[in-house]
């Protein structure tokens, strides 16, 4: 035992000592008299998987006129200390009319900034654009279902291409062609929390957003010019969908129309002449090796679980188990299949290594069903107007 402490300490030495090769002086990227230096740094990992090694990870500065660039920003737990940053967390580029760039600052995990930088009279000028806490992002807001990225630990770097509109941290927005900034409305004490842009209105003042009220969905619209927010909750019955994360620019055009209102800005309306889209259900894939897909079907009770079961049964030839709790077991090709309802939905999963692709075939087959409407009063509201 003392042998392996001792070697386990010698590997560990070398490690912490010894120079490592990969690692560069630093990559120049130029944005105008800017740059962009990114200098890939090693660090060890793997300690509590007891294989400690050596990853590499990026870390960036700036420099102007071929000298480093100091940025005095805001800091501290409060943001009421000033700090000069000589490395930054992340770096956003985007298309522009003059070199501009944009840069993360302070602590990623609790209160960051995202500051301007940009030329103006032969001078370089920073400029404070939004305060984070906790995490930073970047997204084009006019590029509907795409063209959106965050940043994060594990991704410092991006470049924005094919829109015009960024949203910064949740609550600003960024015009990268006059480096404008505006302020978005919050919507403290409603209980509504904003999630990533779907698309822009057609006059460009309004970006639309998937939104909640647990449990239920709404729609955020950002009027960032006024500025004002406002939401539509959503009757689910009546505008279907699968889950949250499946609500995309299509379906906000298939519900929600645009309309003038007297001083000729354009709001988002509902739509009372929509036909209601069929039901679906959501068909995950195996989070790994060891799994199977599964598949789910939100806004239903205990009448669709019996009913997936029956399906099961009848159509690929299953033997249902006897039931557990919540959970009824059916077997299907030896492996032991579970249709599970819990809260307002219904789940069909594979055992713990049981691996089979009946689960996709089963959930192609189940969705036609469903949208044939033959099932549409299993769901939850069904007889509402």
């Amino acid at each position: 035992m003392k042998w392996v402490i001792v070697g386990t300490v010698l590997v560990l030495v070398v490690l912490l000592t010894v120079p490592w090769r990969g690692i560069e002086s630093g990559r120049v990227e130029p944005i105008g008299n800017f740059a962009i230096v990114t200098r890939d740094v090693g660090y060890l990992a793997g300690w509590n998987e007891g294989r400690v090694e050596r990853r590499t990870t990026q870390a960036y500065s700036i420099r102007y006129r071929d000298r480093p660039f100091e940025i005095e920003g805001l800091g501290g737990m409060m943001g009421d200390e000033t700090r000069r940053y000589r490395s930054v967390n992340a770096v956003v580029t985007f298309q522009a009319a003059v070199p501009a760039l944009i840069v993360n600052v302070g602590d990623p995990n609790n209160l960051n900034f995202h500051y301007l930088l940009r030329e103006a009279d032969g001078e370089p000028k920073v400029r404070l654009l939004a305060g984070n806490s906790g995490f930073t992002e970047a997204r084009l807001a006019d590029v509907p279902d795409g063209g959106f990225e965050y940043l994060d630990l594990s991704q410092h770097r991006i470049h924005v291409s094919g829109g015009r509109w960024m949203l910064l941290s949740g609550y600003r927005v960024f015009d990268t062609q006059t480096l404008e900034a505006f302020e978005i409305e919050p919507t403290a004490g409603s209980g509504v929390t904003m999630y990533e842009p779907l698309l822009m209105s057609p006059d460009k003042r309004s970006i639309v957003r998937r939104g909640g009220r647990y449990p239920d969905l709404v729609v955020v619209v950002c009027d960032f010019r006024t500025p004002r927010t406002y939401w539509h909750d959503v009757d689910r019955s009546r505008m279907r969908y699968q889950d949250a994360e499946t609500v995309d620019a299509a379906w906000i055009d298939h519900h929600y129309a645009w309309e003038s209102d007297e001083d000729g800005v354009d709001r988002l309306v509902p739509r009372t002449d929509f036909t209601p889209l069929p039901h679906r259900g959501v068909l995950r894939p195996p989070m790994s090796e060891h799994d199977s897909s599964m598949y789910s079907i939100e806004h239903v009770g205990k009448a669709m679980q019996e009913r997936l079961v029956d399906f099961i049964v009848s159509e690929l030839g299953g033997t249902r188990g006897e039931e557990r709790g919540d959970l009824i077991p059916v077997a299907l090709d030896d492996v032991e299949l579970s249709v599970a309802q819990r809260e307002s939905y219904v789940s069909l999963s594979a055992g713990f290594m049981q691996i089979t692709d009946r689960i996709d075939e089963i959930a192609a087959r189940f969705d036609a069903l469903l949208a044939t409407g033959e099932l549409d009063a299993l769901f939850l509201g069904a007889d509402s107007p």
